[in-house]
């Protein structure tokens, strides 16, 4: 519940497409990371290097992957009101976890311009 409200916030329906987006975007995210981690994981166990553009790849969907889900938290915190700051809020959890997460170096977006450069570098040109 909102802070001075008496309606649930699963019953608004603003929050109920709000939390769709974010369930969507948390899915696809965590679908396409699995899949690159199993990918990474089978090239470690075969003893193999990655490549430049697969080391790019990772770094930018790391990064990417952490600004997608803090926009995406960011949205419902800002539904959710003074409510979602509560220590005690899994929400403000997930915020705080996502928040100290971003902090790290290794996903920051600044990372994109070097790993543009570098997919663009071995990128095959476009078909016409």
């Amino acid at each position: 519940k909102a802070s001075g409200q008496g309606a649930s916030l699963a019953d608004d329906p603003v929050v109920q497409a709000r939390y769709a987006e974010a369930r969507v975007t948390w899915g696809l995210i965590k679908a396409g990371m699995d899949s690159l981690s199993r990918r990474v994981w089978q090239d470690a166990l075969a003893n193999r290097a990655l490549s430049n553009t697969e080391l790019s790849e990772v770094t930018a969907s790391c990064a990417l992957s952490v600004g997608k889900l803090r926009a995406a938290v960011s949205e419902l915190i800002a539904l959710a009101g003074m409510t979602a700051i509560h220590p005690e809020s899994e929400l403000a959890r997930a915020w705080r976890d996502l928040q100290a997460l971003a902090a790290h170096g290794s996903v920051s977006p600044r990372h994109l311009t070097k790993i543009g450069a570098t997919l663009l570098a071995v990128s095959e040109p476009l078909a016409h």
